[in-house]
């Protein structure tokens, strides 16, 4: 029988490959047949007959039935007309849109899929970002800056997901701003040390800590940005810090490592670099949006957990 989930896909997926038909292709494949061939075996069954994915792959039920939720949540609603429009204008590259998202959506579980992380701590913590990401996305109106900021924010894990897989698809925008392949090829001819893997699990739980003290705090009206520089931050962490070909020093390396194994931490030292780092990333995002964000006050009321 047919998944729920199956059902709506299939009602959006014919608009969307008479889009691509009318875009790109010169013959017509069945719904079934695009989406099987684009996003793989698992992914199928999972979506159209509600079959987990094999247990080897080590994906939690939990972020299953949300990856199902949040398709059907996301199906574009656009006419085949305006979908094929949208491919040729390049709008649906933005990240910001219904479409768009839903392609993020499937692309990330197929690499999850097809797979696997460098290290088997990377796991459970990037599983822990993008729960609190989607449960927050769950609470958001389909419009405004607060579902641009939760569509960013997963926009952002699901490029900060592909420096952690073994052989992660890299695509025109990761060229453009930093291969993140470069990383795997250095950790496959043995170039990258242990403790630097740890480093970076310790950051992704580190992330998942505070996303969930920021929801648990909840007391400004400006939790999705919060979020957003969250992530903002720890991925430009992993990005331009531990998995740059520029991260060598063992010695610094090791200098972090007893850090975070002290059991007396200076905690006035971390929370000034935090709260830098927050204020750093909060300008930085006021630049970006400038005036295209109506609630460009709010950014002004975000917290770190320290404040």
């Amino acid at each position: 029988m047919e998944s729920e989930t199956g059902m709506e896909v299939v009602l959006w997926l014919g608009k969307l490959d008479e889009a691509y038909s009318n875009f790109c292709w010169a013959e017509r494949r069945s719904r079934r047949e695009w989406f099987k061939r684009r996003y793989g075996q698992a992914v199928y069954e999972l979506v159209f007959e509600n079959i987990p994915f094999p247990v080897s792959l080590h994906i939690s039920m939990e972020l299953q039935h949300l990856f199902q939720s949040f398709l059907l949540n996301s199906t574009p609603t656009a006419s085949a007309h305006h979908l094929a429009a949208g491919l040729r204008s390049g709008n649906f590259l933005d990240g910001r849109t219904r479409f768009s998202f839903a392609e993020n959506l499937l692309e990330m579980m197929l690499e999850l899929c097809q797979d696997q992380m460098i290290a088997p701590g990377f796991q459970q913590p990037l599983e822990g970002i993008i729960i609190v990401i989607f449960k927050l996305f769950a609470r958001t109106s389909a419009a405004g800056s607060a579902y641009d900021h939760c569509h960013l924010a997963f926009f952002d894990v699901r490029r900060l997901s592909k420096y952690l897989l073994v052989r992660p698809l890299v695509d025109r925008l990761d060229l453009i701003t930093d291969d993140p392949g470069l990383f795997s090829k250095r950790c496959s001819t043995g170039m990258v040390r242990q403790n630097q893997l740890r480093l970076i699990e310790a950051a992704l739980q580190s992330s998942v800590d505070e996303l969930c003290a920021l929801v648990k705090r909840g007391r400004t009206d400006a939790l999705h940005i919060e979020i957003r520089i969250a992530v903002a931050l720890l991925k430009s962490t992993i990005k331009r810090f531990f998995a740059t070909s520029r991260f060598r020093s063992e010695r610094l390396e090791l200098l972090l490592m007893r850090y975070l194994v002290e059991d007396e931490v200076n905690m006035q030292v971390a929370k000034a670099v935090h709260n830098a780092s927050w204020s750093r990333q909060i300008e930085k995002m006021r630049r970006y949006w400038k005036d295209g964000d109506p609630e460009l006050e709010k950014y002004g009321r975000c917290m770190s957990i320290y404040e």
